[in-house]
């Protein structure tokens, strides 16, 4: 009877969030391998039959230039978020811990902000009449007529600043566990503090460095945004083509076809990843350029926002016009009830399933968890565009129409993985000895769960919800490929501003975004804090 309850209970804590990603997320990539092989109707569906020619007509199109493209930029900028984040992540593990918590956040806050905010930032720092141009020309390291936009460097620092915090926190999760008596006596042996450090902490921490490595580049193959906004139009990556070839083209064998070798090239990495130093000033000046790294676009677009300027170039004078005029914007009013519609609910839907994911992850290891546990994190190293584009293929495939409704399905699809993980990263910590306390006391399984792991697990909960919540309400390219008529969402207004140029108005609402994200950020962990 014991074992016949033990396997109901953990199928019921296991299937709610397999049978959800297996319907969404891992029957969508088979459906994108299926439709390569099927050729295109005229009107932009797909037709009946089989063939080969969409999968031949890669060949040509320049799509060898594009995939190397693809490739060297991504392996660019993982080499460079490594380079940054290993003395970065040092830094802050070996910081004091009242320090530790706040460099943390800081590192962590700009990750909770618009992806679109962010990278529009850029363009208003690099722009043709800015002050970094004029720096630049001053100093004699650039031509007044150099641009510093719409070249491969504006992509590689767009996605360097997009994927860092993704490679700072598994270093700094490795380098907080590592033993640094053992540099100590690497260094009374005899090895300078270079050599400590390469031979003894870099080695020390390499599970740390390939889940960076994998964090960054798997993402970056797949990027669309960046390329899309500070590019140009001869730097375009294969998530591009791919929005092409569906939204322009009309084409989608051939946009399936293309994901196909994306989902490939994105889950070779993957597969194959299966089978300290003398005190001083380093940590510390590496620390401080990555904050200003990170905040110096964000405090450039605020500034921005209070400028008369149209244009954002040059300073011409205070003024709060761009603000007044942002209120009478009834369109942005709209997409921002629909994100707050679609975020909130996604965000109960993906912590309900989530949370039960990473009960069953936790209290079980059979196999059926290790598929469950493969299945919770593959979507987190998936390129958005491969998993927007998959999503989209399955809902043409069952005759579904787009809104908000897929929009939602999407999002709860996508969340439902960092839910799982938060939360089961804070069942690590718990103490279990105070459950079966209350069982010993006569408590019921369902009571000890209520009263007893309930409020210790309720802080993962929380910080689950909340990171749901802000990454459906932020995100732009899923829902670009699973959107209909009349389900615009603010993510997609403000890409359609950026697109448009309306840089003024960008900037005022991107501030405000911003205030109300480090709000949220401070009340939570207030929250947090008052809880524990």
């Amino acid at each position: 009877m014991d074992a016949r309850r033990t396997w109901a209970d953990e199928w019921l804590a296991t299937l709610p969030s397999m049978a959800w990603l297996t319907v969404f997320f891992a029957v969508p990539l088979l459906v994108v391998f299926a439709i390569a092989f099927r050729p295109a109707d005229p009107s932009g569906g797909v037709a009946e039959g089989w063939t080969l020619d969409t999968l031949r007509a890669l060949d040509g199109a320049g799509y060898a230039a594009i995939a190397w493209r693809t490739l060297w930029i991504s392996a660019v900028t993982a080499a460079l978020c490594l380079l940054a984040a290993v003395p970065v992540g040092y830094g802050i593990a070996r910081a004091e811990r009242r320090w530790r918590h706040v460099l943390l956040l800081l590192v962590i806050v700009p990750f909770w902000t618009s992806s679109l905010v962010r990278i529009f930032a850029w363009k208003v720092v690099l722009h043709p009449d800015g002050w970094v141009k004029e720096l630049l020309v001053a100093c004699g390291l650039a031509q007044p007529d150099t641009l510093l936009l719409y070249n491969a460097g504006a992509v590689i620092l767009a996605q360097v600043y997009t994927f860092l915090p993704f490679a700072i926190l598994p270093i700094y999760a490795a380098a907080e566990k590592f033993d640094r008596s053992l540099i100590d006596a690497a260094r009374d042996l005899g090895a300078t503090r270079w050599q400590a450090f390469a031979r003894v902490f870099v080695p020390g921490i390499r599970r740390g460095l390939l889940a960076a490595a994998l964090l960054v580049f798997i993402p970056a193959l797949g990027s669309y945004v960046a390329p899309d906004l500070v590019g140009g139009p001869g730097n375009e990556l294969i998530g591009n083509k791919i929005a092409q070839r569906v939204f322009v083209d009309r084409n989608l064998p051939h946009a399936a076809a293309l994901s196909a070798c994306l989902t490939l090239a994105a889950l070779a990495p993957l597969l194959g990843a299966r089978g300290a130093m003398k005190r001083s000033r380093l940590p510390f000046y590496t620390i401080l350029a990555a904050l200003v790294f990170f905040y110096l676009p964000i405090a450039v677009l605020v500034a921005n926002s209070f400028n008369a300027s149209r244009y954002g170039g040059t300073w011409t004078g205070f003024s709060l016009k761009w603000y007044a005029q942002l209120a009478r914007e009834t369109v942005i009013l709209r997409a921002l009830a629909n994100s707050l519609l679609i975020a909130v609910g996604a965000a109960v839907a993906a912590t309900v399933l989530g949370t039960a994911a990473a009960l069953a992850l936790h209290r079980w290891s059979s196999r059926l968890q290790r598929a469950h546990y493969a299945l919770i994190y593959t979507p987190l190293v998936v390129p958005e565009v491969l998993m927007g584009m998959s999503l989209l293929l399955l809902f043409v495939a069952l005759g579904v129409s787009l809104s908000l409704w897929t929009i939602f399905l999407a999002h709860v699809t996508f969340c439902v993985s960092y839910v799982a993980l938060v939360v089961l990263a804070r069942l690590q910590d718990l103490d279990f000895t105070v459950i079966e306390a209350a069982r010993d006391l006569g408590a019921t399984r369902w009571q000890a769960a209520r009263l007893a792991l309930l409020p210790m697990l309720w802080p993962g909960i929380v910080a689950g919800g909340l990171l749901a919540f802000t990454l459906s309400i932020d995100d732009f390219v899923i829902t670009f490929f699973v959107a209909g008529a009349g389900s615009t969402t603010l993510p997609i207004h403000i890409y359609s501003m950026i697109k448009h140029g309306s840089p003024p108005l960008i900037n005022a609402l991107s501030t405000l975004l911003l205030a109300v994200t480090f709000i949220l950020v401070w009340v939570s962990r207030s929250l947090m804090e008052k809880h524990e």
